[in-house]
């Protein structure tokens, strides 16, 4: 019967230190699991951000195109510009006209000219 009220007494006394240690330990695994969803909110705020990032990446490639585009009509426009610019010096696009068809010729010509230069003077203010 002693043995037997031994061994109750040591099953106790397991069950007495199981339980304390429990109670101990007790906070660390509420921690444990409260330090897990902080870093889950955090992972995903780092998603979220990391999202916006690659947003922002995108947009910058398609200003980046934008400004490609822009820079080809500038190079267009320089061109044009530089076209005029040479045939308003040569005289012999600027002669008197002997038909109705070379007079019309100069005339939308001049009207030509005269619209590049508007919109050159329009660029430059």
């Amino acid at each position: 019967m002693e043995k037997q009220g031994g061994e109750v007494l040591k099953q106790l006394a397991i069950e007495n230190v199981c339980r304390k240690w429990f109670e101990e330990n007790r906070n660390l695994f509420g921690m444990q699991a409260e330090l897990r969803m902080k870093l889950f909110d955090e992972l995903v705020q780092l998603r979220h951000k990391a999202d916006a990032f690659d947003s922002g990446c995108e947009n910058c490639r398609r200003l980046e195109k934008r400004i490609t585009e822009l820079k080809r009509y500038k190079t267009a426009w320089d061109s044009c510009r530089a076209l005029v610019a040479e045939q308003a010096m040569d005289e012999g696009l600027w002669f008197v006209a002997a038909t109705a068809p070379e007079g019309y010729l100069q005339q939308e010509l001049r009207r030509l000219h005269t619209a590049i230069e508007a919109a050159a003077k329009e660029q430059q203010s």
